[in-house]
C-alpha cells in the first residue's frame, strides 16, 4: 500500500510540473486542452487521467478504456484525492491514437515495404504509469494516395551502442524505431509528405529493464533515461536521396531524454 501511494504522490508531483493550463475563475478553475489523456477506471469509476489528476464526465464514460485521446475539459478544482468532475469534455478526436507495443529484440522489417521518416518529435512523455506508460511521437513520411503506414519500436539489448560507437551505459536506453508501408500504391503518382501520431506502449521496458538502482530513505528507485533512433530519409536540393541513422532527442547529452521512474517491488 505504502508503494502504491508513493507512486502516486511522485505521479502528481511530475503532473504538476507538465501542467500547462489556463488558470481562470479566481485561480479556482483550469481549463485544459492536452495532446494526450488516458481513459481508465479508479475505483470503477471511468475517468481520464491527465496532468492535474483524474477527470470524470458522461463524455468519457462513452470511450475506451485503456486507449489514448486528445481531449480539452475544465475543471474546477475542489478535490481532496485528485478526482475532478468536469464542467464540459470536448474530445478533440473521435478516435483514439494509433498504438505501436515496444518489442524486444533485433529490428525486423520487410525491405520491399520499408519506409523512412523525414522527422521525428517526441510529443507527451511521463516518467511513471498515471497515463498507463502511454508515450505520443509524431512523425513525417512521405505516401502515395490510399497508402498507410505502421509504426515498429525495438529494444535490442546488444545494440546499446551510440553514433560514436561507444557502449551505452547504466539506465539508458536506446530504442529502435521502424516504418513499413501498407496498401502499396503501385500507380506512378507523387507521394505527399504526411504527418502521423502514435502511442508507443512503453510499459514493456519498465517490466523487463534491470536498472540501477539509488537508495532513497526505504524505497529504491531508477531513473532510465530514453533516446529514440531512427532512419532518416533527406532529399538535399539537387542532390540524391541519403539516408542517416538520427537519435530523438538529438546530441550526445543525454540531459534532455525523456525517462521512466522505476521504484523497486
Amino acid at each position: 500500500m505504502k508503494l502504491q501511494l508513493l507512486k502516486l504522490t511522485l505521479g502528481l508531483f511530475f503532473a504538476a510540473l507538465c501542467m500547462s493550463s489556463c488558470l481562470g475563475d479566481g485561480e479556482n478553475s483550469v481549463e485544459n486542452e492536452e495532446k494526450l489523456v488516458y481513459i481508465t477506471n479508479v475505483n470503477y469509476t471511468p475517468c481520464a487521467a491527465t496532468s492535474i489528476g483524474w477527470v470524470t464526465h458522461s463524455t468519457i464514460d462513452g470511450l475506451v478504456q485503456g486507449k489514448c485521446y486528445r481531449m480539452g475539459y475544465k475543471v474546477v478544482l475542489n478535490s481532496a484525492n485528485n478526482m475532478y468532475a468536469a464542467e464540459y469534455v470536448n474530445v478533440l478526436d473521435p478516435e483514439p491514437y494509433d498504438e505501436s507495443n515496444l518489442r524486444w529484440g533485433v529490428p525486423y522489417i520487410d525491405a520491399d515495404n520499408a519506409i523512412y521518416a523525414s522527422a521525428m518529435a517526441i510529443e507527451h512523455t511521463y516518467p511513471t504509469d498515471h497515463f498507463g506508460d502511454s508515450w505520443l511521437l509524431s512523425y513525417n513520411v512521405s505516401l502515395k494516395e490510399g497508402e498507410e503506414e505502421e509504426a515498429y519500436f525495438y529494444y535490442d539489448a546488444d545494440n546499446q551502442q551510440e553514433g560514436d560507437g561507444n557502449t551505452n551505459i547504466e539506465n539508458k536506453v536506446i530504442i529502435d524505431v521502424r516504418f513499413i508501408k501498407t496498401n502499396v500504391n503501385t500507380e506512378n503518382v507523387p507521394a505527399r509528405i504526411v504527418n502521423k501520431k502514435i502511442v508507443l506502449k512503453i510499459g514493456q521496458l519498465r517490466d523487463n529493464y534491470s536498472p540501477v538502482y539509488t537508495s532513497e530513505g526505504s524505497y529504491e528507485y531508477a531513473n532510465i533515461a530514453v533516446k529514440f533512433r531512427y532512419i532518416q530519409e533527406e532529399t538535399p536540393s539537387g542532390k540524391p536521396t541519403e539516408y542517416n541513422t538520427k537519435y530523438l532527442p538529438s546530441g550526445t547529452s543525454w540531459s534532455t531524454a525523456p525517462f521512466i521512474l522505476k521504484i523497486k517491488e
